[in-house]
């Protein structure tokens, strides 16, 4: 079959993948961690104020939050533009079909030109690993390492020069410096060095690609970067930041990501595929191929743990960011192993031994993807307790709650939320004093801390969770812990201890509850009234500081 056959196969087997989520639109079921709790919520705003390319704007969010604190919404990154140009969910679907194209065509063409040169297994192997399930807002920083690798293994051998160095330039514009790019441009520097001592020169190609991958990610995350320099006043809440894993936490936060990968990167059980692997190195340890495999996967797995045990190093930058993020290499480099097993097997023995492992690994990713299996069950009429992407903003209900409340325009009211995300109320035009992201002012965490510090000294978990990390600059309650409850859920809280002082301080009108607040008269609140339809996945109950 000619590869223009095969690259057809892999679109549409990529197409038939994407008719759940094309079939559900907006009522798709679409991650929430991570995802809509928080940075598409963002990207809406910067939309609405006009702020797309403008970062020095201070948005209407928490104590009035600098537009470049935001992360991931450079109008550079193709994962913020389609979120900025297509209305509701569909800029996030075409980034998952994205995503898993490029993961698919990818894998592909890296393992049919360095690995698995038998087109059949290599378009399996392939689309197991797009069917990942990749975070839709994190571009390709795990699935197109593969494509990257291609690209790079090309330039070092001084093949198809311009299509490697696009699909370089690809991967810088369409995934994360701080989550990915980082860490693939130091593997990169290290073996340019190798390189280096192996060829007795530099290798002008692989030089080129990295110089230009820096200047890429320079480039799309100027204003991130600007920042850093440019606002000496702006103390972030990191600086607070404190490590409070011990030695066993990370551990076994090591240990979860070796058997069933980092749910950033992607999930998977990543056992399914070591298994056979090691099987195999036993059955066969004179290849040495297999052994320098394995020594490529320990490399990488000593990296995660090293950056891991950073945490205890006595220096702000080693507990504010994670230098472990090597895991986001990690998917690829399974899979890189299940191809050099297939490879090996091919040659040692029959077919059905091949097929089993491949029906393995493809069952240790299926088993995570679980957003997508929601949305086959959802097409199938099967009852789904997760809300969709319409029902979790719910923008009819919050019409209503506009309407009643007579807001003149978005961002003029400011709220908080109580046993549901703030983002909620941040997409649907309100002045959020809460929210959940990376990097905001310090001080307005000590004036924040101050509404919650009653309901932290009740409970020491809440308390440190606040205090030792603090990126979810929520309404904490010691009796409703979750950030979501539905209308199903009979709970309700029976006594808040908030100082309302502060939180009028910070200029609060009204509070949005998805639980009954019962000592809300003791707090000098007015229960303005209780929203909820047939249809809706929310019963919300609006309160008025007076």
């Amino acid at each position: 079959m000619k590869h223009s056959n095969y690259f057809i196969c892999l679109l549409a087997f990529i197409i038939v993948y994407m008719l759940p989520y094309l079939l559900n639109g907006n009522d798709s079921i679409l991650e929430i961690h991570d995802n809509l709790d928080s940075g598409f919520a963002h990207l809406k705003l910067i939309k609405e104020m006009g702020a797309t390319t403008d970062g020095s704007m201070i948005l209407p969010l928490l104590g009035g939050l600098p537009r470049e604190a935001i992360p991931f919404s450079s109008i550079y990154d193709p994962n913020s533009l389609f979120c900025y140009i297509l209305p509701g969910a569909y800029g996030l679907l075409v980034n998952i079909f994205l995503i898993k194209l490029i993961a698919a065509f990818g894998m592909f063409i890296f393992l049919r030109n360095y690995i698995l040169k038998v087109d059949g297994f290599a378009i399996i192997v392939a689309l197991i690993f797009s069917h990942i399930p990749f975070y839709p807002n994190l571009g390709i920083s795990s699935a197109g390492i593969p494509m990257l690798l291609y690209a790079l293994l090309n330039l070092r051998y001084k093949k198809k020069k311009c299509i490697s160095l696009l699909l370089v330039m690809l991967y810088a514009f369409y995934s994360s410096l701080a989550l990915s790019g980082l860490f693939v441009c130091f593997f990169i520097f290290i073996w340019i060095i190798a390189l280096y001592y192996e060829e007795k020169k530099i290798n002008c190609y692989v030089t080129i690609s990295f110089i230009l991958l820096c200047a890429i990610y320079l480039f799309s995350n100027w204003t991130m970067i600007f920042s850093f320099f440019s606002e000496a006043d702006f103390k972030s809440h990191r600086i607070e930041m404190v490590n409070t894993r011990s030695f066993k936490d990370i551990i076994d936060h090591v240990i979860n990501i070796v058997l069933f990968s980092q749910y950033h990167a992607g999930s998977f059980w990543a056992f399914m595929i070591l298994f056979p692997f090691l099987l195999t190195i036993y059955k066969y340890r004179n290849n040495k191929s297999l052994i320098r495999y394995l020594a490529f996967y320990v490399i990488v797995i000593s990296c995660i743990l090293i950056g891991a045990l950073t945490n205890f190093l006595p220096f702000g930058i080693f507990s504010s960011f994670q230098f472990e993020r090597f895991y986001f290499l990690y998917p690829a480099v399974c899979f890189i192993l299940l191809a050099k097993t297939v490879s090996v097997l091919r040659i040692k023995t029959n077919r059905s031994v091949i097929a089993i492992v491949l029906m393995l690994s493809a069952i240790g990713v299926t088993a995570e993807n679980k957003n997508y299996l929601q949305n086959v069950m959802k097409i199938v009429g099967m009852k789904i307790n997760t809300p969709s992407f319409r029902c979790f903003y719910d923008e009819v209900l919050f019409g209503q709650i506009a309407n009643d409340i007579n807001i003149s325009q978005n961002y003029s009211v400011k709220v908080v939320s109580i046993g549901m995300f703030p983002s909620i109320a941040e997409y649907n035009g309100f002045w959020c004093l809460d929210a959940y992201t990376n990097s905001y002012p310090l001080q307005y965490k000590h004036q924040f801390r101050e509404v919650i510090s009653k309901e932290l000294e009740k409970d020491k978990s809440l308390k440190s969770y606040f205090d030792d990390w603090g990126s979810r600059c929520y309404i904490l309650s010691s009796e409703a812990k979750e950030f979501q409850y539905g209308k199903l859920e009979n709970i309700s809280i029976d006594k808040l201890d908030l100082n309302m002082f502060a939180l009028k301080n910070l200029g609060c009108q009204y509070i949005f509850s998805s639980l009954e607040i019962k000592n809300y008269k003791e707090l000098g609140l007015k229960f303005i009234n209780s929203y909820t339809t047939p249809n809706s996945f929310w019963d919300i109950k609006v309160y008025k500081l007076q």
